[in-house]
């Protein structure tokens, strides 16, 4: 997304507070599904981070706009991110985040509409999303049995991570397990997922899958270790 696409962006979320009608009557200014999700990402980042939703969104200035031209004007305190950036590259990995949160739920059994149930996310864009990836769908819509989990797991090349089959048993994989070691240190310091997730972004450390780390990964990881443990 190029600068003045960035402004653009911006300056039609600042259009909320005040101006539904004119936003909604000037087609093209202010698109309803971009500011949707906008408002969410903040609202989740807030309570993700257990900060003030006002950290992410601040309401600040005034503006007057004129309406077509026709000399009617709207006094509308802009909207400001504190983390445009951020927030910008949410947008075009919809698709990534959507496969990060539904994956692990697919491969322990739920079915494509109880992951719609529990994420919020489209059956449709789950499928896609899964798809995509190169992940085989199963046939039906029922959970696979105990021994079918079990046969699915000892086949499939793919595995948790920090883990690899060698000769049919599980083992550690050296090079992901000690980014699993990391994790649960900062996980025991204090720091949030996202935190973490940040963490691992910055230095570079590739995930299984997708390009970023995000924090629902980070919890699959946590809580799958903490289990192993109880065991």
């Amino acid at each position: 997304m190029s600068v003045d696409e960035q402004a653009g962006f911006l300056a039609r979320i600042s259009l909320l507070r005040k101006s539904w009608p004119y936003c909604i009557y000037q087609e093209g200014i202010l698109k309803l599904s971009e500011l949707l999700v906008a408002l969410f990402y903040c609202i989740s980042q807030s309570f993700e981070e257990s900060q003030p939703l006002s950290k992410f969104l601040k309401v600040g200035g005034s503006k007057r706009l004129t309406n077509g031209g026709r000399g009617a004007q709207l006094s509308t305190p802009p909207l400001k991110f504190n983390i445009p950036h951020d927030i910008i590259k949410f947008f075009p990995k919809s698709q990534e985040r959507i496969f990060e949160v539904s994956a692990p739920l697919y491969e322990a059994g739920y079915t494509l509409r109880e992951i719609e149930s529990k994420t919020g996310f489209a059956k449709s864009s789950i499928r896609q999303a899964l798809t995509a990836s190169g992940l085989t769908l199963r046939v039906g819509n029922r959970k696979p049995t105990k021994k079918a989990k079990r046969t699915i797991q000892a086949s499939s090349p793919v595995q948790r991570y920090g883990y690899a089959r060698l000769e049919g048993q599980l083992v550690k994989d050296p090079k992901e397990y000690r980014n699993v070691l990391q994790i649960l240190r900062l996980w025991q310091s204090g720091k949030s997922l996202t935190a973490i997730a940040n963490h691992l972004n910055d230095r570079k450390v590739p995930p299984r899958r997708g390009l970023r780390w995000h924090h629902e990964t980070v919890h699959q990881i946590i809580k799958h270790e903490t289990q192993n443990k109880e065991k």
